[in-house]
């Protein structure tokens, strides 16, 4: 009997990066029956006997045995460092920290002291398979030439009498690329360990070898080479070829089955579809009605409904027909594990139709499946947390009454499933599902789609509309190497961020629906202040922290399920415990924890999974995070003043931006903002820069003759010991002056900078509005580039790593260079150089001259749209559409840097296509307030330094579009 589950919505109360405070998660919130007690330190004689220590240390749950003594410098020890790191619940930091001290007490190495501790654990016991398993993913952690060095100790493991033992030995060895020999009857182990190997790669390369066992004779190695298949990403679609003739056979079909389910429906055969699916309707024919609840038919009726998808609507009208005379269309809907989030963010059913939604909870926390009323998702979640535990007038926790509940199941627990039966709304439209335990809303929630024909859909599936709005899409799962790898200069990718982007991103990764970015503890979770200290500062801690929170989870924040005598189950956190009762705080929302007496407790299982889940962040860019990351280091003790606000020793040498200004009357000039910024202990300052020792000035070069007179550009070119050894790149500089005035001059600081710093650096002319009508500027700007191109190798810059930088209005031409970017062939001018460029940063203009600001602007009889672009949207709206680089946008455009002032909305546009074509898109926002504040000091040196990490990147990422 399942009772109560503490919130998986946590968010980062588990992770101790984030949640070190001696709190008992409560902090301030002291509950009616809760005590402060904590776990001492407890006894226990190491000079005994062997198995008399054993027994003292069993009996000691986790927290406790992390408590004991132990020191590297005395043998008597070893029992203590090996409990800790064979205990199934201590998260992976403390044993990874246990098992080095072994490899110190011992004088060995990581991979023998692995195997030695799991060379006694059988698959019998729970607690045993699970220590073997978190056992086995740390040896298959450990350093690739690590394993390859004890190669002959791994090929004498996969013939031990323990089986985790040996399946553990043959994935390290795959790790390694070590081959090991095996008869016949080791095949099934060494099938067993193929789906263990992190390396995808290392996978895919045993495809060959995985399919020639399916011709094994002896049935067991063919039932595992068929579910090794399914951990092999590669030729998914011969895998499908291979497999689903076997679906004829009885004792190879659950098993062909679940690996057919896992090959994506775009690699499905339709032929062999046709053939696959009529085989499995035929098996639901012939099936007695008791047996078609088990969890191999379902499989096989869920793998039958995929199938349907890839027959013609007719012929799978009549498929889906015979099936329903037997049984009900099954869909089944996975929790995946450590998320937060239903596997199936949408499905389709029949209108009238009945349905049964198979709940698999795979995830350490309790969840349920709630059906609304479209459009009532939020309403029905609110709602469900009021009624609690409790639940509505059914008595179905967290489960609201109401006409806009439409089915649901019961709270599952962890590790369990449920079947939810019921006939589809008549009506068609969007119905959204949710679970509704308290806080788990904003992740865990899809649509089910009802439509009139179910196979005339699924032959051309809808995506629905996001119940809650969210419009972000998979970016992709990160690492801490992807954000920060070894050696990787973190100062740099933090350099001048916003502290409001980083505070919006804490609001919209829902940081802040559990978390305080003040001193103060929120109910549910800890202050983040501080959490740099807590990490000494180290930002590859942090992010893993953030990615990874079960990296570390401390056994006071852990989850521990608690098993009585009679067969209850309590899921939740430990808030005191002594002697004689362990006080478990199973909901949030309690108001006081469940205490339930020692003598009571059957078993008490701690988790080494954290609350916060996964893949907050994987609908994030790199740039986001690292605003983010920026956000959560200014929320140090006093950075807010130490950082933000205490003026720099000297404005112009500093990446520190002064804060965003205060609410009320905005600067109206700079002489305003001055006066605003003075109290601060800010000059505002225009720079003037001088060039750099060994920086050479090309001033007054001529790239384009236009019958209005030459086009001039002046080329800047840093010293010959700026970068030596490497051709620099090349910044195109861009001015502004909304198209109707200035001259390259104006971008001479930026140049000056640039070159001191090892680029290359050219400011052009182009025609202006009064002087030429649009597409006169782009053509200039693509002469410009073409010249300098041409002119590589007698400058002596790099002609593969072009960028253009744009301010204003030379904002709007450096991005339409770079969305259009046309290839080599269909550029004009000297040769046919190409005017491609492989970055581009864009400040502060226009990027979409089709939007309704633009469009409204060029109505205004001052309209500087109007004189670039020849008139009014309505009069000449071809050349509005032609302008814009929204428009153009491409997935060859090169990476992209968005600088706004106070928010990037000028950028919504061009900024969610780029990102929908796998185009990188980096931002920053300015804060002072002014047009052109890039220009003076504080705000130049920050958005220099910004502009030169990202072009760094891009360089370095390979991220950027050939030449």
């Amino acid at each position: 009997m399942l009772r109560f589950s503490f919130a998986a919505a946590l968010c980062l109360v588990a992770a101790p990066g984030f949640a070190q405070h001696d709190h008992g998660g409560h902090a301030g919130h002291d509950l009616p029956g809760m005590t402060a007690e904590k776990p001492k330190p407890p006894t226990v004689f190491l000079d005994k006997s062997p198995r008399i220590v054993e027994y003292q240390l069993k009996r000691l749950d986790d927290a406790r045995l992390l408590l004991v003594e132990r020191d590297t410098t005395d043998p008597k020890y070893a029992p203590v460092y090996e409990a800790i790191v064979s205990r199934p619940g201590v998260s992976p930091k403390e044993r990874a920290a246990a098992l080095a001290g072994l490899v110190e007490l011992n004088a060995s190495d990581a991979v023998t002291e692995l195997l030695r501790v799991l060379e006694p654990l059988g698959e019998e016991d729970r607690g045993d398979r699970r220590a073997a398993d978190q056992l086995t993913k740390l040896l298959l952690e450990q350093p690739v030439d690590a394993l390859a060095a004890k190669a002959d100790a791994l090929t004498e493991a996969t013939t031990a009498e323990n089986r985790p033992l040996r399946v553990a030995a043959f994935a390290a060895l795959i790790q390694a690329g070590e081959f090991s020999d095996r008869n016949s009857g080791a095949a099934v182990d060494w099938l067993a360990a193929v789906p263990l190997v992190p390396s995808e790669d290392a996978r895919n390369g045993l495809r060959e070898e995985v399919v020639g066992l399916l011709g094994a004779q002896e049935p067991a190695v063919k039932q595992a080479a068929i579910a090794a298949l399914a951990a092999i990403p590669a030729e998914r679609a011969d895998t499908f070829v291979r497999l689903a003739p076997l679906l004829k056979n009885p004792a190879l079909r659950p098993t062909a089955v679940r690996t057919l389910l896992t090959v994506p429906a775009e690699d499905r055969n339709p032929a062999v579809s046709a053939a696959a699916a009529a085989v499995l309707v035929e098996l639901a024919e012939n099936t007695a009605a008791a047996d078609r609840t088990t969890d191999d038919f379902l499989n096989a009726m869920q793998l039958a409904d995929g199938l349907f998808a890839r027959l013609p609507v007719e012929e799978a009208k009549a498929l889906r027909s015979r099936l329903r005379e037997v049984t009900v269309r099954v869909v089944r809907v996975k929790t995946v594990e450590e998320e937060m989030r239903y596997d199936l963010p949408y499905f389709a059913v029949e209108a009238g139709r009945p349905v049964q939604i198979w709940l698999e909870n795979e995830d350490l926390m309790p969840h349920n499946l709630v059906v609304t009323a479209p459009g009532q998702l939020r309403d029905v979640a609110q709602r469900g947390m009021e009624v609690g535990p409790q639940g509505g007038s059914a008595g179905n926790p967290y489960v609201p009454d109401g006409d806009d509940v439409l089915f649901a199941t019961e709270l599952v627990a962890a590790h369990a499933d449920s079947r939810l039966t019921f006939t589809a709304p008549e009506e068609p439209g969007e119905y959204p599902y949710v679970c509704t335990f308290p806080r788990h809303w904003m992740r865990m929630y899809g649509v089910m789609v009802v439509v009139p024909d179910l196979d005339a859909w699924l032959a051309n599936p809808t995506v629905p509309e996001d119940p809650i709005g969210n419009t972000r899409e998979f970016v992709q799962k990160w690492t801490v190497n992807d954000l920060l790898p070894e050696g990787a200069d973190a100062e740099q990718k933090l350099a001048g961020r916003s502290p409001e982007i980083g505070q919006r991103i804490f609001t919209e990764a829902t940081c802040a629906q559990c978390h305080r970015s003040d001193s103060a503890e929120s109910l549910v979770g800890p202050s983040l202040v501080g959490v740099f200290e807590r990490w000494k500062g180290d930002e590859r801690k942090v992010l893993r922290e953030m990615l990874d929170p079960s990296a570390h989870v401390d056994p006071k924040y852990a989850v521990r399920q608690v098993l009585t005598l009679d067969g209850q189950v309590f899921t939740g956190l430990v808030v005191a415990e002594n002697e004689d009762s362990v006080s478990i705080l199973s909901d949030p929302e309690a108001k006081e924890p469940t205490v339930i007496q020692r003598d009571d407790v059957l078993d008490m299982v701690q988790s080494d999974v954290s609350l916060m889940p996964k893949a907050l962040l994987d609908r994030f860019t790199e740039d986001e995070i690292f605003e983010l990351l920026a956000y959560l280091r200014g929320l140090e003790p006093g950075a807010a003043v130490d950082a933000a606000m205490a003026p720099a020793e000297s404005n112009a040498g500093t990446a520190a931006m002064p804060p965003a200004l205060p609410e009320g009357k905005r600067p109206q000039n700079f002489q305003e903002l001055k006066a605003a910024l003075a109290p601060l202990g800010y000059e505002v300052v225009r720079p003037n820069l001088e060039p750099a020792e060994g920086v050479t000035e090309r001033l007054g070069v001529t790239f384009a003759e236009r019958e209005t007179g030459p086009l001039k550009l002046d080329l800047y070119l840093p010293g010959p010991n700026a970068k030596p050894g490497e051709e620099p790149p090349l910044v195109v500089l861009i001015h502004g002056g909304g198209w109707r005035k200035g001259d390259r001059g104006g971008e001479r600081n930026k140049a000056l900078w640039l070159a001191e710093r090892g680029y290359a650096a050219a400011t052009i002319d182009y025609r202006l509005a009064d002087t030429a009508k649009f597409p006169a500027a782009i053509e200039d700007v693509r002469s410009a580039v073409q010249f300098l191109r041409s002119k590589a190798g007698e400058y002596g810059y790099d002609e593969d790593r072009f960028a253009a930088v744009g301010s204003s209005a030379g904002a709007h031409l450096a991005a339409l260079l770079a969305a259009m970017n046309p290839p080599a062939e269909e550029q004009e001018g000297i040769d046919a150089v190409s005017a491609r460029v492989q970055a581009a940063v864009v400040i502060a203009g226009p990027t979409d001259t089709e939007s309704e600001r633009a469009i409204e602007s060029s109505r205004r009889p001052d309209s500087n749209y109007r004189l670039f672009l020849g008139g009014t949207y309505d009069e000449v709206p071809e050349q509005y559409t032609a302008a814009s680089p929204a428009h153009w946008a491409t997935a060859d455009a090169p990476p992209m840097l968005l600088i706004g002032e106070n928010s990037l909305d000028s950028f919504e546009s061009l900024r969610g296509k780029l990102s929908n074509l796998g185009v990188s898109v980096d931002t920053f926002v300015l804060t002072g307030g002014l047009h052109g504040e890039w220009n003076w000091e504080p705000w130049f040196t920050p958005t220099m330094e910004r502009i030169d990490a990202f072009l760094q990147k891009a360089w370095q990422s390979g991220d950027v579009s050939q030449r």
